[in-house]
């Protein structure tokens, strides 16, 4: 009995070991490979981008010993505005929605005044995990922070 107890023991030391290595390992590794993801967004009920006028041109993952983060480039041409915000929007929600970053920033190039941006953190911490925001965007003629 005494050695069925020690087996039973030992097999869940190294059952929780491994559990530890696998987690502490993916953190150090990109979360997913978003490029299939990514070409599906084109089919989404709300994207409001037409087919050809954009690409995601760079997908960055950022760890820190707490903190997980996603930097996106998209190339945007020949849209408006709104609609431009509106694909950063989605972008980011569906980045943090399949992967497990804590803050998505996207940077939407292609806007002759300059590059629209948008930072998407749902724990209200923000890029650095020190700040009070939960969705910031910044732009030519656009300025907006949206606190918890």
């Amino acid at each position: 009995m005494n050695l069925l107890f020690w087996a039973g023991l030992f097999i869940i030391a190294v059952a929780a070991g491994l559990q530890w290595w696998h987690h502490q390992r993916s953190k150090d590794r990109p979360q997913d490979d978003l490029s299939e993801r990514t070409l599906t967004l084109a089919d989404h009920r709300d994207w409001p981008l037409k087919p050809g006028t954009w690409s995601v041109s760079d997908v960055a993952f950022l760890t820190a010993t707490d903190r997980i983060r996603a930097a996106v480039r998209i190339q945007i041409d020949d849209s408006a505005g709104r609609r431009r915000q509106k694909a950063m929007e989605l972008l980011a929600r569906e980045i943090y929605r399949h992967t497990e970053v804590q803050a998505v920033f996207v940077e939407a190039t292609g806007n002759a005044e300059g590059p629209d941006l948008y930072l998407f953190a749902t724990d209200g911490r923000g890029w650095w995990g020190q700040e009070m925001i939960s969705t910031a965007a910044a732009g030519p003629g656009l300025i907006s922070r949206r606190h918890r």
